[in-house]
């Protein structure tokens, strides 16, 4: 049975979006959180941000006091966060 992942990201944004990318391997459903913040615009943050695109999976900005984003990670079944 595959399971709900939410990725949560601040700074490690590369390192967060590569962790969530080889989670679609196991067939699981993948969501990354950018909390506060905009994408980094290094080469390496930016390749991994293209991966996600390719592979349809959802990026969202959001700010960190968002109380919408805080009882939509209620529906994930793990919560990764890389801040």
């Amino acid at each position: 049975m595959s399971k709900r992942y939410a990725i949560l990201t601040q700074t490690r944004q590369a390192e967060a979006f590569r962790v969530g990318l080889g989670l679609t391997l196991l067939d699981d459903t993948v969501e990354v959180f950018v909390l506060g913040v905009d994408l980094m615009q290094d080469n390496n943050t930016q390749e991994q941000v293209a991966q996600l695109r390719e592979m349809d999976i959802p990026l969202h900005l959001v700010p960190c006091d968002d109380p919408q984003t805080a009882q939509s990670l209620l529906l994930f079944d793990r919560v990764i966060p890389f801040l």
